[in-house]
Formats: structure tokens, sequence, C-alpha cells
């Protein structure tokens, strides 16, 4: 169990980073395709646009829903999620109808 959370957080943790490198990469490459050209400034380096990431992420509350989306697969809603999945993937044909209908949804046969 401990070995499989390991591997989720190293994946997730690697997916971050990323995620994180390519954003840098686009505000780099969009900040020294238009401004030196538009507006005089000079050219930025990576790390630099990885600041400039980080700082509009921060002032637009961005930077939560980055954290948010790197820590979804340690939430422990996502147990639950797991469990009602398997539930789902064990009902019959007409378990799965009594349920949507149960919530009012019709099938396609109801016409």
């Amino acid at each position: 169990m401990r070995h499989s959370r390991f591997i989720h957080f190293a994946g997730a943790l690697t997916g971050a980073a990323l995620l994180v490198a390519a954003g840098s990469s686009v505000v780099m490459w969009l900040w020294n395709f238009v401004m030196p050209d538009v507006c005089g400034f000079g050219f930025i380096t990576f790390w630099q646009a990885l600041a400039l990431l980080a700082l509009g992420l921060t002032m637009s509350g961005g930077m939560l829903l980055l954290l948010a989306a790197v820590a979804h697969p340690l939430h422990p809603d996502h147990r639950s999620r797991h469990d009602l999945r398997k539930r789902w993937l064990s009902m019959s044909e007409a378990e799965r109808r009594e349920f949507f209908a149960s919530r009012g949804f019709k099938s396609e046969n109801d016409s």
C-alpha cells in the first residue's frame, strides 16, 4: 500500500514539474515573441519566465488551483471515488437501469 502511494505521489510530482516547465516555456516564448517588438522590452530567460508565471498565478489565485490539481490523487476522497467505480462496474444492467430510473433519467428504450 505504501509503495503504491509513493508511486502515485512521485507521478503527481513529476507531472506538476512538467506542467510548470511547460507553462514557463510558453510564457518565455510569448514574451520573447511579442514584448520586444511591441514594447521594446528585452528578451527573458526560462527562470525569469518561471518567476513571471509564479507572480501571475499568485496574484490571480491560480496557485491554489495548481496545488489542488497536484494534491488531488492524495486527497482522502479519491479512494472513495475508486470504491464507487468498483461498485458501478460490479452492477448488472438491470441494476444500472434501476439506478438511473430512481434519479429521474430516462433510458433510450423509454421513448
